[in-house]
């Protein structure tokens, strides 16, 4: 079978009209063509929402577990900041709108919790307040900030999160269920958010998953990888393995009497692990759907199949039994990756090091060192410092700047003119730090820095 070129091209066509499309079309046009693939190919699309729900499932419960460990220390810096009247807290505010569904973020829950904690104590550690969680800070030049390692290790349930997070991210990035899940939700969170702005810094990202879609929606089933299926799905995986036992126990009997025409196979050899026969029945009878034979009936402790078809029973079987082994890898696979999510997960984490009073950029434990530079006075080192602790999660350029801050910007008009120190704070991090960071191959080529829309906040990402 060869891919279908009409839809190919009509495919493609829509694809060129959206990488040139204005930015006030792109939107509605995307999620017009979203629905045309979506009707058209209703079988695959099934498949990768499948895919979707089983992730979705399990990263709800890591969320889960995540938020309410993360809001015992909530409860806490409430408590705290009840006694020692501080207030309003509007990160802490903010954070409940968004668990209520009343403000939208491309954040996670857990991540704008920790972050919302994070600014509360750090906003506030100066007048000195909250001191009763000074366990968990730590102090950099006589500047205090709530540490991610000491949170993860008095919360274990968020550095399970995170490092789930990173992983799955990692592992299904390119797989087609990925790409359409991203295109599902850019098209609900960027069009309702700023349409121009996300249609400018999202769009080149959207047309490559459309591609991989595409190609995903019109390869032929027959050349389909079986990483496609929904392996990941427990469900799928018992069904499977039910259904191989069957075929496993036709098959002996069908191979020992030299493949005949019809075959009796023994009750007990097919009502296996608790199974009692209205389940077999059901799985004897989708077989014959499949065309492995014409007619069976049940009677008393045999099954007695007919006009078997010599040509589909065996490719049946093959391609069975290859599928379950599949599955049966991949779930081998995701619970030792479960139980030693730490482990695999650090092994990606950048993290910064000091070792004689230089500062150095290091991926997991045992990833080599690149130099970044002074621990104490190097702009650079501070600001990835700041930015990749935890990975991936915005903080705000007061804050950051806080920690990069020199004796010589006291002495900067531009820094000391309220009209103009947002500007200047945000062009000597680009310049001084993010500039610096970039040349050479300091970062690996594996970190990019970028601001929010309105230039408040900043993060560092791992580049896909």
């Amino acid at each position: 079978m060869t891919m279908n070129s009409d839809r190919h091209q009509i495919y493609n066509h829509w694809v060129d009209e959206l990488a040139t499309i204005s930015d006030e079309e792109f939107f509605p046009l995307l999620k017009q063509f979203l629905d045309l693939l979506i009707k058209e190919n209703p079988t695959k699309i099934e498949i990768l929402q499948k895919q979707i729900d089983a992730d979705n499932n399990r990263r709800a419960q890591y969320i889960d577990k995540a938020v309410k460990g993360l809001e015992r220390l909530l409860e806490e810096v409430e408590t705290e900041a009840k006694r020692e009247k501080i207030g309003p807290l509007p990160e802490i505010d903010n954070y409940k709108l968004v668990k209520k569904g009343e403000i939208r973020t491309s954040e996670s829950l857990p991540d704008t919790l920790y972050h919302a904690i994070r600014l509360t104590i750090e906003s506030n550690w100066s007048e000195g307040k909250f001191r009763k969680l000074e366990n968990l800070m730590r102090v950099n030049e006589n500047l205090w900030y709530l540490d991610f390692d000491k949170v993860c290790k008095s919360y274990p349930s968020y550095k399970l999160f995170k490092d789930m997070e990173y992983a799955s991210n990692q592992e299904y990035k390119d797989k087609p269920w990925g790409a359409f899940r991203y295109l599902l939700w850019a098209i609900s969170f960027f069009a309702d958010v700023t349409p121009k702005e996300a249609s400018d810094f999202v769009r080149p990202d959207i047309i490559g998953k459309l591609k991989r879609l595409i190609l995903y929606l019109l390869t032929p089933e027959d050349n389909l990888y079986l990483d496609e299926l929904e392996l990941t799905d427990n469900s799928s995986r018992r069904a499977y393995e039910k259904k191989w036992d069957v075929l496993q126990a036709i098959w002996d009997v069908y191979e020992s009497h030299s493949r005949p025409e019809s075959i009796l196979v023994p009750v007990v050899r097919l009502t296996i692990k608790g199974r009692d026969v209205q389940l077999i029945d059901g799985i004897i009878e989708g077989l014959r759907k499949d065309s492995l034979f014409q007619k069976w009936d049940r009677k008393d402790r045999w099954y007695n199949l007919e006009f078997i078809n010599h040509e589909r029973l065996p490719r049946a079987y093959q391609e069975t039994g290859n599928t379950y082994k599949k599955f049966a890898t991949t779930y081998q696979e995701r619970s030792e990756r479960d139980e030693t999510v730490d482990t695999q997960a650090a092994q990606n984490i950048p993290r910064c090091v000091i070792e004689k009073g230089i500062g150095y950029l290091k991926f997991g434990k045992y990833g080599s060192k690149k130099k970044i530079g002074n621990a104490k006075n190097s702009r650079p080192f501070q600001f990835l410092q700041a930015t990749i602790d935890p990975i991936g999660v915005f903080k705000s350029v007061d804050a950051v700047f806080t920690i990069i801050w020199r004796e010589k910007d006291s002495q900067d008009p531009m820094l000391t003119n309220p009209s103009t120190a947002k500007a200047r704070r945000v062009e000597i991090i680009k310049n001084s730090a993010i500039k610096e960071l970039q040349k050479g191959s300091k970062l690996g080529g594996k970190i990019k820095f970028e601001f929010n829309q309105s230039e408040t906040q900043v993060r560092a990402f791992l580049v896909e």
